[in-house]
């Protein structure tokens, strides 16, 4: 949780869930030194996804976030959308195919 030298997480294709991803939001929370993490094509859903946005809200080192292929829904997308409009340090975000949902 207070590692400041790791800066880049990938744990892509891991078959990380909600359990896992609730224990690495906890970390961000404290986290100063991560720029890049990919949590890409796992089996996130939208709670998940939820959990980490608002994790990343006062995140301050964070540049970084891949979240493609997981299932964001309209609950995961709110809290993305909420996280962005007070995350000033993330740069890049990749949300491709998170079956976001909004509108079907």
């Amino acid at each position: 949780k207070m590692n400041a030298t790791l800066t880049l997480l990938n744990v892509e294709e891991c078959s990380i869930g909600l359990g896992e991803i609730v224990l690495l939001s906890e970390a961000l929370e404290k986290n100063t030194g991560l720029t890049k993490l990919n949590v890409g094509n796992n089996k996130i859903s939208p709670e998940g996804i939820a959990a980490l946005t608002n994790a990343l809200v006062n995140n301050t080192s964070l540049i970084n976030l891949d979240v493609r292929g997981n299932t964001m829904g309209p609950t995961g997308a709110t809290a993305m959308a909420d996280m962005l409009k007070m995350n000033a340090t993330l740069t890049f975000l990749n949300v491709e195919k998170c079956s976001i949902g909004l509108g079907e």
